[in-house]
């Protein structure tokens, strides 16, 4: 009952009901907190936004200053005053509000690119860019701070680093389309119309009505001859009706769906210390770089984003709150609309939640494991299964597969693919950039771990070297990537058979950084696996890159490649391991002839390959599949009976 709430009780039903966008409810809270206590801030400061969300702009005025009066300490409350103000127009009363919260604490980024936005209102440009180069300093991931940099930097045409700074937007959020049109429209200040195609591409890709980014097409189709393109680029704007839309500072970001955001929670119950920034510098299983994009694409997204992982120092990277898993609380799932994402079990773990909880919630098992690993055995007890609102799968193969060998319902098995790393995303803005990249002498990679298939490559690569002696192999393998030191790792002979082996580099585990950069070069994934994969990322990354793989047909591999890789028959007891090398060493060999013969028609359809897999395999895409999958989850919990904790 409501009114048997105490005043932090009510709060945090007002907070929940704003976090939800159900600003009557909302509202009605606070005005109940503000009849006990008029002086209650934190009821004064969320009424106050929920008056600006429902255009009573003049209220929301009163309300705000009423509790900058009475907590005038409050650096917050005066950024969103000036906030306020700005979006009012009276641009010298925002700046001096801005002024007002940095004077109290200087290091919010926030406040700096309020105050650049200000400033640009007043026409007052240097302060405009000190202003936005210190939110980004204070904020590297500050997604739209660097697009105001980038727009400062631009109207005073250095477009070289205003082509950083929106590069730098993009980096920090993935597929955001007034990014992407920004950056194309540079490109062609630049005269560079081919660079300016692959932006207005990917704008149409995640807005087809987008008739601004067809102009643009058009034009720089026009300029580099392509014209048939070009004309189609006309018909295209003119079928779809839709006005363009020119992007402004306060514009959002196209794309960006209106579906209530979701409070999304991540969990990793492993101790491993990692959080979503992890993946671009330390080397990572692909389970967990999975969690960290993801999350973050979600947040880009709009969404409330928590990871609980082993991390060691908590924090909030692009939006996401990075936790640690030994310190859950129950109000993690205080929201309705909450998703409580379980990362590769234990499968047992629902039922622990939901007692521990103490409330209902959707529970989701993200599972990147094979059905014969005991990490999901507890799903063969229909009771464990039961327990879990959805069972996510990353590919049809291990779906029919936990069906067939867990008896998991089919009707509990979704599938909700893995992806490229934003690192391997628009690697070559054509086919002539692709083949520059790729070396003379023919370049193999493995970037798997050892027990995959490594053996089986250090033995076939010196007949392979033998037909093309001009061959070498780079190895990115070790078991760091589950957190295994080197005297742990039980492969050390396999890498000193790797190092003792003439044309192969042993390099050990890297980043998806430093891997994007390596595998820009290599023509040729080899990879014969032999431990059944659930989608492999290797693969699709290394696609990504331009490189043609050659793999088994074990597992999902062959989902994974598409069409677009070399599929050796896998090793069985009909296809032994010999037979198994013979055959691999036959389709490497074949595939770098191939290359060599007719280098040209090689690069080209190596870069249909990289157009392919950046149009369907990236984590913002995925993000909106988990999004439309959410929305059928909490449709099917609020029309179904209710679920006992």
């Amino acid at each position: 009952m409501q009114n048997a709430r105490n005043p932090a009780e009510t709060f945090q039903a007002a907070v929940r009901s704003f976090n939800a966008r159900d600003w009557a409810q909302a509202e009605a809270l606070c005005r109940q907190l503000l009849a006990a206590n008029s002086q209650h801030v934190d009821a004064l400061h969320m009424l106050s936004h929920v008056l600006n969300a429902t255009d009573r702009l003049q209220e929301a005025f009163a309300v705000m200053r009423e509790a900058v009066a009475l907590r005038p300490a409050d650096p917050i409350l005066w950024l969103n005053l000036g906030e306020f103000y700005r979006k009012a127009g009276q641009f010298g009363d925002a700046v001096e509000c801005q002024l007002h919260a940095l004077a109290i604490k200087e290091d919010i980024p926030e406040a700096h690119h309020n105050l650049s936005l200000a400033y640009r209102g007043l026409d007052q440009h240097e302060h405009a860019l000190s202003a936005a180069r210190r939110a980004v300093e204070l904020w590297p991931d500050y997604a739209e701070a660097h697009l105001n940099l980038g727009d400062l930097l631009r109207d005073e045409d250095r477009l070289h680093e205003a082509l950083a700074a929106y590069q730098r937007a993009l980096q920090a959020r993935p597929d955001w389309i007034d990014a992407h049109f920004e950056l194309g429209g540079v490109w062609l200040k630049l005269g560079e119309p081919r660079n300016a195609v692959a932006h207005c591409r990917r704008i149409l890709q995640l807005d087809p009505a987008s008739v601004a980014a067809r102009d643009n097409m058009r034009y720089a189709l026009t300029e580099i001859g392509r014209i048939e393109e070009a004309r189609a680029a006309v018909e295209g704007a003119a079928a779809s009706g839709s006005p363009s839309r020119m992007r402004g500072v306060e514009t959002p970001a196209e794309g960006v769906p209106t579906v209530q955001p979701i409070n999304w929670v991540f969990i990793d119950s492993l101790d491993w210390d990692y959080d979503v920034a992890s993946p671009l510098t330390t080397p990572m299983g692909g389970s967990q770089s999975a969690l960290c994009y993801l999350a973050r694409a979600l947040s880009g997204r709009g969404h409330s984003v928590t990871t609980l992982t082993g991390t060691t120092s908590p924090r909030v990277i692009s939006g996401v709150r990075c936790l640690s898993n030994r310190t859950i609380t129950r109000d993690i799932a205080s929201p309705d609309n909450t998703m409580i994402v379980v990362l590769n079990g234990p499968s047992n773990a629902a039922l622990q939640l939901r007692k521990f909880l103490q409330r209902p919630a959707t529970l989701i098992l993200w599972t990147q494991h094979a059905h014969d690993q005991p990490a999901v055995w507890d799903l063969l007890d229909p009771v464990h299964a039961a327990a879990w609102d959805r069972v996510v799968c990353i590919s049809d193969w291990q779906r029919l597969m936990y069906h067939r060998c867990l008896q998991v319902p089919e009707s509990k098995l979704d599938v909700l693919r893995n992806a490229i790393s934003p690192t391997f995303e628009r690697m070559f803005q054509d086919a002539e950039e692709l083949a520059a990249a790729k070396s003379a002498a023919l370049r193999l990679a493995y970037a798997s771990t050892p027990f995959r298939g490594l053996d089986v490559l250090a033995s076939c690569f010196p007949e392979i070297r033998r037909r093309h002696p001009s061959c070498r192999l780079d190895v990115f393998s070790s078991m760091q990537v589950y957190h295994q030191s080197g005297e742990q790792d039980k492969h050390q002979s396999l890498y000193d058979q790797c190092r003792a082996t003439e044309g192969i580099d042993y390099r050990g585990s890297v980043s998806q950084t430093q891997l994007a950069a390596e595998l820009r070069g290599v023509h040729l994934l080899a990879y014969p696996n032999t431990f059944a994969e659930t989608s492999c990322i290797a693969v699709m990354e290394a696609l990504a890159a331009g490189a043609l793989v050659v793999t088994s047909d074990l597992g999902a591999l062959p989902e994974t490649c598409a069409g677009w890789g070399k599929l050796v028959p896998r090793m069985s007891a009909e296809h032994p391991r010999e037979q198994f090398e013979r055959d691999f060493v036959e389709a490497v060999a074949s595939a770098l002839g191939d290359v060599q013969a007719d280098r040209p028609a090689a690069m080209s359809e190596r870069y249909r390959q990289v157009e392919a897999i950046n149009a369907a395999c990236t984590w913002s895409v995925r993000a909106a599949e988990w999004e439309a999958a959410a929305a059928q989850w909490l449709h099917a919990r609020a029309s179904g009976p209710a679920r006992l904790v």
